[in-house]
């Protein structure tokens, strides 16, 4: 509604299938559940009311029961007042959330960046937009599509790309995600549920991780929460037409946007045609009025239709897609085995804590949940089946979200935690592709908290209150110290080691990145105009040449198969002593992260620990420097070359 219609009501007889037998009691009672919240009407139950009772405006009622508040009539009167008031007190909400998320982002955007950022940075770089479009066309050095590097593209060129200048974007992306996470939260459930899914996203650790990185996950995750949102709207079929066209379009067209800022957006269209797809049948199996049925089919054509249209706007882009997809992979596929593990871990990044605290945060509300059952339980069977609102009666009237709205979130919510790591490659990086799909998941644990902790006449009892803030300032806290733990250490420790190296304690020294393809940052770090003032080489293992510049993908594994890749290696080390280089520095990751990023076509860990023994042997060992990171670790070993 707009205009002076949001003010003032009126209500039409709704036809109402069945043999419901209406009386004054049962009128007044549900009125004062679903219109009532501490004496003001609320418009969404009013709404909810008129579906439920036939005509309930024209039945008599008992005086006593409203207790001063307004009676029903034909003509429901809101004030506007409280409602811009409530409007007000939203806004400042998100704002204070926006603003505490920020202050939790800032201190790792100084983290500067790792491998991944700099390929956002290498793939955005261009004359134009036009030409980032272009060169990202059956890209084979990085595997996503180009909306995300427009945007930076056009940043780099106002702002620069320095890693602190590169991250903003994907702030200013994550900070919006929160006011659109109360928009989906709110049409699907609430204005409670909205404000608490606000909340979910402002904590969310994996939120704020994606949302201070120049990758475009964070973008991604906006879009699909406005696609949800609008989604749901069509869904629901209770919007005008002005409101369903437009819900229509913004669906497709940020569907489509978010299929072209990641290729795992794609995901939401089956998973939201899935949903569709039951809710229609499941309709048809639960009645057999020729209306209910039309209109199912109707609300069905439009969601389908939506995502056709969605689908036929990335169209253009599907060419490079089946070009990207056919080149060779170098990692092994994840095996059936494993699923229990991939769907335990990927559930877990959707939840508002860490990922190791995910369970206690789910057996703390389980238990709350439960206490509430049987509290709930001991009030009815003692108390009087009355006419009276009790708090018995409150209790077992709570509404949550309709079907409909819980078959959509779950579809997008369970689906991609049951195909992330088997539509894609998988180990522990790789659970930020379900990022677009926590909007979906927080407005689910939204609705629990909600169920949990709150009367169905929006009440909460001082106990309920007082648990729960105690439960979100602990998980709250334990996030807030996980991030600042993190900021103890740069995303990527070739930082400092390119730091160490311009301020001179790598002069006359050639360095050998373990494995080559972390080159790209140690370049970025030290340009070439800084390696020739220090005398510095710049060399990689498996492959020897231009470490630097981003491998291609799909023969990212063939240096990695040289049988004499070991013995040929050494040879180029030992003539870096003929090229004016008195040290070579082996720069190796972690062992766990080179396990994980092993394969049987790329068996990293065991060749570099074999060029290691190799270099012990047969050269002298100067020093050992352990440089810490929250992604790319490097523990640098530093050799004495042979002179001729």
């Amino acid at each position: 509604m707009t205009g002076r219609k949001k003010k003032r009501m009126s209500y039409s007889r709704p036809n109402i299938q069945g043999n419901l037998k209406l009386t004054p009691s049962l009128v007044t009672t549900e009125l004062v559940i679903l219109l009532f919240s501490k004496g003001s009407i609320d418009q969404d139950h009013t709404r909810k009311a008129c579906k439920i009772l036939k005509d309930p405006f024209q039945l008599p009622c008992p005086d006593g029961l409203w207790s001063g508040m307004p009676r029903p009539c034909t003509k429901v009167s809101f004030d506007k007042n409280t409602n811009s008031k409530r409007s007000r007190l939203v806004l400042l909400a998100l704002l204070a959330l926006m603003t505490v998320a920020l202050i939790v982002l800032y201190p790792t955007l100084r983290m500067g960046i790792w491998l991944d950022e700099y390929l956002s940075i290498n793939s955005s770089t261009g004359d134009n937009f036009v030409a980032v479009i272009t060169n990202g066309f059956g890209r084979q050095d990085d595997y996503h599509p180009p909306l995300f590097y427009v945007v930076l593209n056009t940043w780099m060129k106002l702002f620069g790309r320095g890693d602190f200048s590169v991250k903003i974007p994907s702030v200013i992306f994550g900070l919006l995600t929160i006011p659109a996470s109360y928009w989906l939260g709110k049409v699907c459930h609430s204005r409670r549920v909205g404000l608490l899914s606000a909340l979910f996203c402002a904590m969310s650790p994996l939120a704020i991780f994606l949302s201070g990185q120049c990758r475009g996950y964070a973008l991604a995750g906006l879009f699909s929460t406005i696609a949800l949102t609008a989604y749901v709207v069509l869904q629901k079929g209770e919007a005008t037409k002005k409101t369903s066209v437009l819900a229509f379009f913004t669906a497709a067209f940020a569907t489509a946007a978010l299929c072209y800022t990641a290729y795992v957006g794609c995901v939401l269209i089956p998973c939201l045609g899935l949903a569709s797809t039951i809710i229609l049948v499941r309709n048809y199996l639960r009645t057999g009025d020729t209306n209910v049925r039309k209109n199912s089919l109707q609300t069905y054509g439009k969601c389908v239709g939506a995502l056709v249209f969605a689908f036929a706007l990335f169209g253009p882009w599907l060419p490079s897609v089946l070009s990207q997809t056919s080149g060779a992979l170098y990692l092994d596929r994840t095996p059936l085995n494993r699923f229990p593990e991939v769907f335990y871990f990927n559930s877990m990044n959707l939840l508002p804590t860490h990922i190791f605290f995910g369970p206690v945060l789910l057996a703390i509300l389980l238990v709350a949940f439960l206490i509430r059952k049987l509290r709930k339980a001991s009030l009815t069977n003692t108390s009087v089946e009355t006419t009276s609102v009790g708090d018995a009666y409150v209790e077992t009237t709570r509404s949550g979200l309709s079907v409909d709205i819980l078959i959509v979130l779950a579809c997008v919510t369970i689906i991609p935690c049951c195909v992330m790591g088997y539509i894609t490659t998988w180990w522990a990086g790789y659970f930020r592709y379900v990022y677009p799909f926590c909007s979906a998941a927080w407005v689910l644990f939204a609705s629990f908290v909600s169920l949990t902790f709150w009367n169905s006449d929006g009440s909460i009892t001082k106990a309920a209150k007082a648990a729960l803030t105690i439960i979100l300032i602990a998980f709250s806290g334990v996030n807030i110290g996980c991030a600042i733990l993190r900021i103890g250490a740069p995303n990527s420790a070739l930082k400092t080691v390119a730091e160490d190296a311009i301020k001179g304690k790598f002069d006359n020294t050639a360095f050998v990145i373990c494995p080559d393809v972390l080159g790209p940052t140690m370049g970025y770090y030290l340009p070439e105009a800084a390696r020739k003032e220090r005398n510095i080489g710049l060399f990689g293992f498996a492959k020897w040449e231009d470490t630097t510049i981003p491998a291609n993908i799909p023969v990212m594994d063939k240096p990695w198969m040289a049988d004499n890749l070991i013995d040929e290696t050494l040879k180029h080390i030992e003539n870096l002593g003929s090229s004016g280089y008195r040290f070579v520095a082996l720069s190796r990751d972690a062992d766990k992260q080179l396990e994980l990023l092993s394969s049987s076509k790329m068996p990293r860990k065991k060749l570099i620990d074999e060029l290691v023994a190799a270099m012990d042997r047969k050269f002298k060992v100067v020093r050992k420097i352990d440089y810490p990171a929250a992604v790319e670790f490097a523990r640098v070993t530093v050799y004495e070359l042979p002179q001729p």
